[in-house]
C-alpha cells in the first residue's frame, strides 16, 4: 500500500518533458533543409509551389515538386536521434512526453515516436480545400485534381501547410509551450522543452516562450540572437550526438 501511495503522489509532480523537432533532426537521415545549398528546395522558387496565394496557377508544379519532395522521403530511414526521442517518451511515458515536429516526413514514428504533431501536415495525406476534409493516400503520389471523398470537389492539395495557409496545429503547440509547469503544492514543476534542429525562421524562438521552464536547445548554429541566457543549456551540435547529450541533461533534471 505505501509504494501504492508513492506511485500516485509521485506522478502528480512529474514534469511534462515537451519537444519540438525542426528539419535539422532528419539532415542526418538524408532529407534536405531549406538551408542546404544544393537540396531540391533550391531548384525550386518557393513561392510558386509552396505558397497557397499562388496555388492555383502553379498547381501543375506544385504537384509536381511536392511528388518529388515525398518520393525523397520515402527512401529515407530513422536515425538515431529520431530512436532516441522515442527511449525517452518511452521511459518518461506517453503521458508526459508530448512531441512536435515542423517536418512532413513520418521518421519520428518510424522510430516509435508515439502521438507526434505534426504542425505543418504530412506527405500522406490530401486536403480539400472547399470542405476541408482531410484523407490519407500513404505512399501513393500525388494526383492533380484528385477528387475529395466527402464533397467531390477537385479543388485539392497536398496536406501540407504552404506559406499564406491556416496552421491549425499552431494552437496545439501554443498551448503546451506556454506553459512554464503545473503548480504543485504552489510551486511550479517546471516542464522541460527540448528544441531540436530549428531554425526559427518559420517558427520564431519567442513562440516557444523558451524563458518559461527549463529549455534545452540542440543545433550546430542556432540562430537565436539575444536568446542565449533563456536557455537552460545549448547544445551546439548535430541531432544525433545533441539529443543523445540532452537525453543525460533530462535524466538530471528529471525527478
Amino acid at each position: 500500500m505505501l509504494n501504492f501511495l508513492k506511485n500516485i503522489l509521485g506522478s502528480k509532480s512529474k514534469k511534462k518533458i515537451i519537444i519540438f523537432c525542426g528539419a535539422g533532426i532528419s539532415a542526418e537521415s538524408g532529407l534536405n533543409t531549406f538551408r542546404d545549398k544544393d537540396g531540391l528546395w533550391t531548384k525550386y522558387n518557393i513561392d510558386e509551389v509552396c505558397n497557397l496565394k499562388t496555388f492555383q496557377k502553379n498547381k501543375e508544379k506544385v504537384f509536381e515538386f511536392h511528388n518529388l519532395v515525398k518520393t525523397e522521403i520515402l527512401k529515407a530511414k530513422f536515425n538515431q536521434a529520431h530512436k532516441d526521442l522515442a527511449d525517452i517518451q518511452k521511459q518518461y511515458g506517453i503521458e508526459n512526453v508530448h512531441i512536435f515536429t515542423s517536418n512532413i516526413d513520418n521518421l519520428l514514428e518510424q522510430a516509435g515516436c508515439k502521438n507526434v504533431i505534426h504542425v505543418h501536415g504530412d506527405i500522406h495525406g490530401m486536403k480539400c480545400l472547399d470542405c476541408t476534409e482531410q484523407w490519407n493516400i500513404g505512399e501513393n503520389p500525388y494526383v492533380v485534381d484528385d477528387f475529395c471523398p466527402k464533397c467531390l470537389s477537385k479543388n485539392t492539395k497536398p496536406d501540407i501547410i504552404f506559406f499564406n495557409e491556416q496552421a491549425e496545429q499552431y494552437h496545439i503547440l501554443n498551448k503546451y509551450f506556454e506553459s512554464s509547469g503545473e503548480i504543485i503544492n504552489k510551486q511550479i514543476v517546471p516542464n522541460i522543452k527540448l528544441l531540436v534542429g530549428t531554425s526559427f525562421n518559420v517558427l520564431p524562438v519567442h513562440v516557444f516562450r523558451i524563458n518559461r521552464g527549463e529549455t534545452i536547445l540542440v543545433d550546430p548554429n542556432p540562430n537565436i540572437a539575444g536568446y542565449e541566457r533563456d536557455f537552460k543549456k545549448i547544445i551546439r551540435k548535430n541531432a544525433v550526438e545533441g539529443i543523445a547529450e540532452a537525453k543525460e541533461i533530462i535524466r538530471l533534471l528529471y525527478p
